[in-house]
């Protein structure tokens, strides 16, 4: 269970919202503990996404894969304190209230920030439909994680996962670390200018959709598997 509580963790796609100004209030207001997380994200990207920007092609993958153990830790440390006030607290019903609205938030984020991307790929000469599902697969799992623990409680969603996925789940926080990592270091390039090798930042794209796909088939797998109904029908067919 160590584990999995370890990455209970919101995509860093959310602070995003920050940048949006129609959004930025309403972020404060739903997450306070945003601010803090914007600082602290800033050392992240110096540290590892401004480096992966310039990476030659070829040794791209080689970098990440590196990397990755590194950058995750930054990334569950950074985001530990929506962890903690949010996920911990889940049986308060001002928690529970938080959560839902975090909901809607990301809906009318996920609306807001495509429009956003498309404006930006398209300065970059870059398609947009990648960029896009690489954040969409982000949204996915924080609305698969807000409404499995609203719906199961955190004891019982960890312990569900501990039990019947561990596997699956330690495959899926690897895919979904590296969908964190390319889109991170995409993101600097159109929405802060970073420098980059435009051949890297091709694969960068290329790879987050490869990455979103892996991340959206691991959920529709681990919601099975937490799923009490299609759990029992899955072991009763295995015993068949």
């Amino acid at each position: 269970m160590v584990a999995v509580a370890a990455f209970l963790a919101l995509s860093p796609s959310i602070i995003i919202g920050e940048k949006i100004p129609e959004l930025a209030g309403e972020l404060e207001i739903i997450l306070p503990e945003s601010k803090d997380i914007v600082v602290k994200f800033k050392d992240v990207k110096i540290r590892f996404c401004k480096p992966l920007l310039l990476t030659d092609p070829e040794e791209l993958e080689e970098y990440l894969l590196k990397t990755l153990p590194f950058y995750a830790l930054h990334i569950a440390f950074a985001m530990e304190p929506i962890s903690s006030n949010l996920f911990l607290r889940v049986e308060e019903e001002e928690i529970k209230n938080r959560l839902k609205k975090m909901i809607g938030f990301e809906k009318k984020f996920f609306d807001k920030l495509t429009v956003l991307l498309k404006e930006k790929a398209s300065s970059y000469s870059l398609k947009p439909d990648s960029i896009i599902r690489a954040h969409a697969a982000a949204i996915d799992y924080d609305l698969w994680l807000i409404n499995s623990v609203l719906e199961i409680g955190l004891t019982g969603f960890l312990k569900r996962l501990s039990e019947r996925a561990i596997k699956e789940f330690e495959e899926f926080t690897n895919h979904l670390y590296l969908l964190f990592y390319v889109t991170m270091g995409i993101d600097m390039v159109l929405l802060e200018d970073s420098p980059y090798r435009e051949d890297t930042l091709i694969m960068l794209v290329n790879l987050s959709s490869d990455y979103a796909e892996e991340v959206e088939d691991y959920l529709d797998t681990l919601s099975l598997l937490i799923s009490n109904e299609t759990y029992e029908a899955l072991t009763d067919f295995m015993k068949e």
